[in-house]
C-alpha cells in the first residue's frame, strides 16, 4: 500500500472569528434460491394474455434478473455474472401439455407449476457465446403457442481490470467479499495527505466509469481509460459498470473500489486535538491539509483551552504568533483568550500546535 512519508513535525492553527454575536473558529494544521422466480408470475404480465387453454404463467427460477418483452411472445433475461450458472423453467397451465427446448435441442416435457431440470446457461464475451435460447411450447387441442426466452449470461472481465494509483504509484487493492451476484469489490486505505487518486480500467468490453463517460467496446482492442477521484476523509467509492459487448446489451457487472482516506490524526503523532469550553467540534476546512474550523455561537465563550493527545514526543502551541507554551498530553492548556470583533480580522484567534 502506498503511503506518503509522514512529516516529523505537525503544525496546527486555530482561528476564532466573532461576527456580532456569532463566533467562527478556524483551526488549521500544516506539516440459489428456488423462490426467486422471474418473468410473468401468476398475474399475466409482459404482454402475455392468460387463457384457460394456454399458459397462465411462465418464469425462470435461480435467477435474480427478470426477463422483459422483446417482441411478440419473445422475452429477454440478463444475467450479470457467473453466479447463476443455470436456471429452471416453470410454466403454469390449466389444460393441455407443455414442453421446452434449449438451443434447438430435444423437447423436454413440463408439468404445470413444476420446475424443469437444470438449464445450463451459456457464457461468453460476445452476444453469440452468451445466449441461451429457451422455447416453451404449449399445446391445447389444435392450438399450439410458443414462447421464446433468450437468457444472456456474460463472463467477468479477464483478470483484474480495475486499478487505482496515487501520485502515479499503484495502490494494493484488497478483495472484499460481497453477497451481490453481479459485483466484485476491493478496498484500499490511503494516508490523510493523499487528496486524489486515479481509477483506471484496462480491459475488453463496454464500461462506464463513475463520474466519467461510457467507453464503447471495440472488438479485439484493449480499452484503457482513467478517472480522477477527489477524496474526502473517510470512504470514497470508485465504480465501474461493465458489459462485455455492446453498450446497451446486457446487465451491468459492477466493479467497486472503496478508497478510505485516513484522518489527520495518527497514533505516531497527535492522535487527537480538541478545544475545551466549546460546544462545537472542529471540522475540516475545505481542501487545505491539516486545516479545521470551529464556530462559536455567542459571547458566552470568552476563552478556550487546547487539549492535544500524543503518545510520544513533545507538543507546544502559540496564540496569534506569540511565545510557545508547552502542552502535556491530554491536559488542557491555560486559558486562551478569544478575540472578538465586527469583522473577520478582529474576530480571529489563531492557535498553532506543533508536535515534534
Amino acid at each position: 500500500m502506498f503511503h506518503a512519508a509522514m512529516p516529523r513535525q505537525y503544525r496546527w492553527s486555530v482561528a476564532l472569528l466573532i461576527l456580532a454575536s456569532i463566533a467562527i473558529v478556524t483551526l488549521a494544521m500544516s506539516p440459489l434460491a428456488a423462490a426467486r422466480p422471474v418473468g410473468m408470475g401468476t398475474t399475466p404480465a409482459h404482454g402475455i394474455v392468460a387463457q384457460t387453454d394456454g399458459l397462465t404463467s411462465l418464469a425462470l427460477t435461480d435467477s435474480n434478473i427478470p426477463f422483459t418483452d422483446a417482441e411478440l411472445n419473445t422475452y429477454v433475461a440478463w444475467e450479470g455474472s457467473v453466479a447463476w450458472p443455470s436456471t429452471h423453467v416453470v410454466a403454469v397451465f390449466a389444460s393441455g401439455s407443455a414442453s421446452y427446448t434449449v438451443n434447438g435441442g430435444s423437447p423436454v416435457v413440463l408439468a404445470s407449476g413444476v420446475a424443469s431440470p437444470d438449464v445450463v446457461l451459456s457464457q461468453g464475451v460476445n452476444a453469440a457465446e452468451s445466449t441461451t435460447t429457451i422455447v416453451v411450447t404449449h399445446v391445447a387441442g389444435s392450438v399450439s403457442t410458443s414462447y421464446t426466452v433468450r437468457v444472456y449470461r456474460h463472463a467477468w472481465a479477464a483478470g483484474t481490470p480495475v486499478s487505482v494509483t496515487a501520485g502515479g504509484v499503484p495502490l494494493e487493492l484488497t478483495p472484499v467479499a460481497t453477497t451481490d451476484a453481479g459485483e466484485r469489490r476491493w478496498t484500499v486505505t490511503v494516508p490523510y495527505t493523499t487528496t486524489q487518486v486515479v481509477a483506471r480500467w484496462q480491459g475488453y468490453g463496454s464500461y462506464r466509469l463513475q463520474d466519467c463517460a461510457w467507453r464503447n467496446f471495440s472488438p479485439g482492442v484493449l480499452m484503457d481509460a482513467t478517472c480522477p477521484k477527489d477524496l474526502n476523509v473517510g470512504t470514497t467509492g470508485a465504480w465501474f459498470g461493465y458489459r462485455p459487448y455492446a453498450v446497451n446489451e446486457g446487465h451491468l457487472s459492477s466493479y467497486n473500489v472503496d478508497i478510505v482516506r485516513e484522518g489527520p490524526f495518527a497514533p505516531s503523532a497527535v492522535s487527537s486535538l480538541t478545544l475545551a469550553n466549546s460546544d462545537i467540534s472542529l471540522s475540516n476546512s475545505g481542501t487545505e491539509l491539516y486545516a479545521f474550523e470551529a464556530w462559536e455561537g455567542s459571547v458566552a465563550w470568552p476563552s478556550t483551552h487546547v487539549v492535544a493527545v500524543f503518545a510520544s514526543g513533545s507538543a507546544s502551541y502559540t496564540v496569534n504568533g506569540g511565545s510557545p507554551v508547552v502542552l502535556a498530553s491530554g491536559v488542557a492548556s491555560p486559558d486562551v483568550v478569544l478575540s472578538q470583533g465586527v469583522n473577520a480580522a478582529e474576530s480571529t484567534t489563531t492557535i498553532v500546535v506543533t508536535h515534534v
